[in-house]
């Protein structure tokens, strides 16, 4: 998966498949690793709502109940620098899922 990822050159429907497709197959390890790949994945592609919406939830999705502050973050301040409503909502939902399972 991550070499599809790093392959997929800018091919939006490439990367929003395997930015989903890593979250799945990472979901709730923590993996800082794939994190860093789809957070630069959505910081390189600040252009397409496309790319940014999936990387967003891939993000959400690797840090399922982790509850990171640092990760945390960078969904907010990501998303006051954003304007493309998809990936406001990706990183809001991505804010859910870190909290997921957390009773605070």
């Amino acid at each position: 998966m991550k070499d599809g990822f790093r392959n997929s050159g800018q091919n939006e429907a490439i990367q929003h498949g395997v930015s989903l497709g890593l979250g799945l197959v990472a979901i709730a390890t923590n993996n800082t690793e794939i994190y860093d790949e789809l957070k630069q994945s959505l910081y390189s592609n600040a252009d397409s709502a496309i790319i940014g919406e999936a990387a967003g939830y891939g993000m959400g999705l690797v840090m399922i109940g982790a509850a990171n502050q640092e990760s945390i973050q960078d969904f907010m301040n990501h998303i006051e620098d954003q304007k493309h409503e998809k990936i406001i909502r990706a990183l809001s939902m991505a804010l859910a899922f870190q909290m997921y399972g957390k009773e605070e």
